[in-house]
C-alpha cells in the first residue's frame, strides 16, 4: 500500500470514527434525563432570554435557546431537549477529532492518537454528556481545543495563536466556570516553554478580557445596583452549603467511585484506562530526563490532574459531571504510553491497537445502559406523567414528592401548577409545623377555588425518610392530611393507585352562586379590605379588582343571560364580565360591560348571540369596578346564569 493510500485509509477511518460517534451520541441520546438536564431544557423553552444566564455556565442556556429556536425555524415541533442534544453530539464528535489532531501533532503517531481519541469519546462521562442536555461535553471540547493550540503554539509561537488559546480557554469557562482553574497549568506550560512575554501576555489578556467582559456584560444587562449584588449572583450558589467540604479521607470511596464511573461502570475497564495513564506518566518522566523539551507537557498534565482532582474531591468527589474535565489529561498520558518515540514501527503499530481494543470493550459495556436511557416510554416517572395527563386541566394542582416529577409535568405536558414538597421543605426549613401549614393552606385554597388536587401516592405510602423520601411527610402529618380531606384513589399505574385526589368543593356544573358568608369557590384578586357583610361580600377599591369562578363545565347553549347582584357607592362606573373556554383565555372578544348606578341593583347581560359565547364555559370572571377607583365600596351578593 502506497503512502497516499495509507493516508487516505487513515483519514477515512478517522472521519468515520468522529462522525460515527457524533451520530451514535444523538441516535442513542438520553431521553430519561437527570433533574438538572430537564431543568435546563425547560428553562431553554420557557424562560425569558435575560434570565438564562447562570454564572456557573454562563453561555450554555442561551446557546441552547439559539439551538432550539433554530430548530423551530426548520420545522421542528418537539421538545426543547433534542436540539440541545444535537449540539452536544456534534460537539462530542468535534472533541474526538480535535484530540486526534492534537495527539498526532504531539507524538507523530496518527493511529495511536486516533485510537486514544476514540477511547476518550466512549468513556462513560464523555459519551453520557455528549448524549445529554447538560453542559459538560461542550466545556471539555474547549479544553481539548486548548491542548491542540498549545501544540500549534509550540511549533509556531505567534500572538494570533496565543489569542486563539485565550479565546478557547474563555469558551471552556463560559460553559463551566470551574475551568478558570485551567489557567494555572496553561500559564506554567507557557513559562516552562520559554515563550516570549508577548505570547504569554496575549493569551492572558485575551482570556481575561473576554471572560470578564462576558460576565460584566451580563451584569450590566441584569442591572445589578451594587458590586455586592453582582457578587451575590456571581458566587452566591457556592455558599448555599450544597457543595464543597468533602476533602477528607472518609470521602475517598466517593472519590474512587467518581473516578471509576467517569471512565466506566465496569471497574476492570476503568482500571485498565488508569493503568495506561500511569504508565504514560512514567514514560513521560523518563522522556523528560532524556529531553527537557518534554518537561512543559509533563508538568502541564500533572498540574491539570492535581488541581482539578483536589478541587473536585472537595466539591463533589462522586460526581462524574466534573471528572469529565480530567479525561483529556489522562488521554494525553495514555498517548505517551502508547506512542514512545524510541520504539520501532512494529511496536508502535502494536501499541496503537491497544486503545482501539479498549474502546471496543467500553462500547460493549456502555451500549446497554445508553439504550436504557434512550427508552423514555419505560421510565416510571414518564409513565406517571402520561397516566395523569388525561385527568388534568390547566388549573389543577399536583402535589409531588419533590423529585424529577416536578419537572416532567411542566416539560412533557406543560402543566404549570406543581406544588413540590422539595420547594416547600426548603422554604419551611426545619419547622415541620410551618411546612404542614403551608401544605394545608395551598390545598384549602385549591379546594375553595374548585381546582382538583392530585397528590403523589408516594407521599402517603412512604413516610419521611432521609435516604428514600427526603422531602416526604411524617406519619403524623400524613394522618392529618388524610383526616382533613376526603381522599379517593386517582389515576392508576400498573394496577396500583399512583395518585390520590379529593372531590371538588363546588360542583363544576353549578350556575348560580349566592355570596352570603362564603365565596363558594370564587377567588378574589386585587381587592382592598375584603369582608363579608350581610348578606354579601364586600371590598373597598384596590388594584384592578376581580373575582374569578372555580373550574366550571357549562354548556353555553343552555344559558342566555347572566345576572349580577351588586352594589357600588358611586354612579358612573362600568363592570366587565369575561369568560373562558378550553380553547381560549379571557379576552375582550369574550366579554361584556355593565354600566353601574349607585346602590344595589341586579344587572342582566344578554349572552345569546354574543361572540365567543359557545362551546364549554370553564371560567367566569367579574371585574366589578375599574382599577383606579380607590375608596369605592363594592358589595357582591350573587351571580347567576339563566336560560
Amino acid at each position: 500500500m502506497s503512502d497516499a493510500q495509507k493516508r487516505a485509509l487513515l483519514y477515512l477511518t478517522g472521519g468515520l470514527i468522529c462522525v460515527g460517534l457524533a451520530v451514535l451520541y444523538f441516535t442513542l441520546r438520553v431521553r430519561i434525563h437527570t433533574f438538572d438536564a430537564l431543568s435546563y431544557a425547560w428553562n431553554v423553552r420557557d424562560k425569558e432570554f435575560g434570565l438564562l444566564f447562570h454564572p456557573h455556565h454562563l453561555l450554555y442556556a442561551p446557546v441552547g435557546r439559539i439551538a432550539y429556536l433554530t430548530a423551530l425555524q426548520f420545522g421542528y415541533n418537539g421538545y426543547a431537549d433534542a436540539p440541545i442534544q444535537l449540539l452536544n453530539a456534534a460537539a462530542g464528535g468535534m472533541g474526538v477529532f480535535l484530540f486526534w489532531r492534537f495527539g498526532a501533532r504531539w507524538t507523530g503517531q496518527e493511529w495511536a492518537a486516533l485510537g486514544t481519541a476514540a477511547l476518550i469519546g466512549v468513556c462513560n462521562a464523555y459519551w453520557l454528556y455528549a448524549s445529554e442536555v447538560e453542559v459538560y461535553t461542550l466545556a471539555t471540547v474547549f479544553l481539548i481545543a486548548c491542548m491542540w493550540l498549545l501544540v500549534v503554539l509550540r511549533e509556531r509561537p505567534d500572538p494570533r495563536t496565543a489569542a486563539l488559546l485565550g479565546l478557547a480557554h474563555t469558551g471552556a469557562i463560559m460553559f463551566h466556570q470551574t475551568n478558570a482553574l485551567f489557567a494555572v497549568p496553561v500559564a506554567i506550560f507557557l513559562l516552562l516553554d520559554r515563550h516570549t512575554p508577548a505570547i504569554f501576555l496575549t493569551y492572558a489578556s485575551v482570556g481575561a478580557l473576554t471572560t470578564l467582559g462576558a460576565y460584566g456584560a451580563v451584569g450590566l444587562a441584569s442591572q445589578f445596583d451594587t458590586v455586592g449584588a453582582f457578587m451575590d449572583w456571581f458566587m452566591g450558589y457556592t455558599q448555599s452549603g450544597l457543595w464543597g467540604g468533602f476533602l477528607a479521607a472518609e470521602h475517598l470511596p466517593a472519590l474512587r467511585s467518581g473516578l471509576q464511573v467517569a471512565v466506566s461502570t465496569a471497574w476492570p475497564l476503568a482500571l485498565a484506562f488508569y493503568a495506561l495513564g500511569f504508565v504514560g506518566v512514567g514514560r513521560l518522566i523518563h522522556q523528560t530526563i532524556q529531553d527537557s523539551n518534554r518537561l512543559p507537557w509533563l508538568v502541564f498534565g500533572l498540574l491539570w490532574l492535581l488541581i482539578y482532582g483536589v478541587f473536585f474531591w472537595w466539591w463533589e468527589p462522586w460526581n462524574i459531571e466534573f471528572w469529565i474535565a480530567s479525561l483529556p489529561a489522562w488521554g494525553m498520558f495514555i498517548l505517551a504510553a502508547l506512542a514512545p518515540k524510541e520504539d520501532s514501527q512494529l511496536v508502535a503499530a502494536s501499541l496503537a491497537c491497544v486503545p482501539f481494543v479498549l474502546s471496543a470493550l467500553l462500547v460493549s459495556a456502555h451500549l446497554p445502559q445508553m439504550r436504557a436511557l434512550n427508552a423514555l416510554e419505560d421510565d416510571y416517572f414518564f409513565q406517571l406523567t402520561t397516566a395523569l395527563e388525561p385527568t388534568l386541566t390547566t388549573d389543577d394542582i399536583v402535589v409531588t414528592r419533590g423529585n424529577v416529577l416536578d419537572l416532567y409535568l411542566p416539560f412533557y405536558i406543560e402543566h404549570p401548577l406543581v406544588f413540590s414538597m422539595r420547594e416547600a421543605s426548603f422554604d419551611a426549613g426545619s419547622d415541620r409545623a410551618a411546612l404542614l401549614t403551608m401544605v394545608t393552606a395551598r390545598l384549602d385554597e385549591a379546594w375553595r377555588t374548585g381546582r382538583i388536587v392530585v397528590l403523589d401516592a408516594y407521599l402517603f405510602n412512604q413516610p419521611l425518610d432521609p435516604a428514600d423520601n427526603a422531602f416526604g411527610l411524617t406519619e403524623e402529618e400524613i394522618d392529618t392530611l388524610q383526616s382533613r380531606y376526603q381522599w379517593v384513589e386517582g389515576p392508576l399505574l400498573n394496577g396500583e393507585p399512583a395518585f390520590y385526589t379529593f372531590p371538588r368543593y363546588t360542583d363544576p356544573t353549578a350556575s348560580a352562586w349566592s355570596f352570603d358568608g362564603s365565596l363558594l369557590g370564587w377567588s378574589a384578586y386585587g381587592v382592598s379590605a375584603p369582608r363579608f357583610a350581610e348578606p354579601g361580600w364586600c371590598f373597598t377599591g384596590g388594584f384592578d379588582p376581580q373575582v374569578s369562578s372555580p373550574q366550571l363545565s357549562l354548556d353555553a347553549s343552555r344559558f342566555t343571560q347572566l345576572e349580577v347582584d351588586v352594589s357600588v357607592s358611586v354612579s358612573g362606573l362600568a363592570a366587565e364580565i369575561f369568560w373562558r373556554t378550553p380553547e381560549s383565555d379571557y379576552s375582550l372578544e369574550r366579554s361584556a360591560t355593565l354600566d353601574l348606578q349607585r346602590g344595589r341593583h341586579t344587572y342582566t347581560v344578554n349572552l345569546a348571540g354574543m361572540p365567543g359565547w359557545q362551546g364549554t364555559i370553564t371560567r367566569l370572571r367579574v371585574d366589578p369596578i375599574p382599577g383606579d377607583q380607590d375608596g369605592v365600596d363594592v358589595c357582591l351578593y350573587g351571580i347567576a346564569l339563566t336560560r
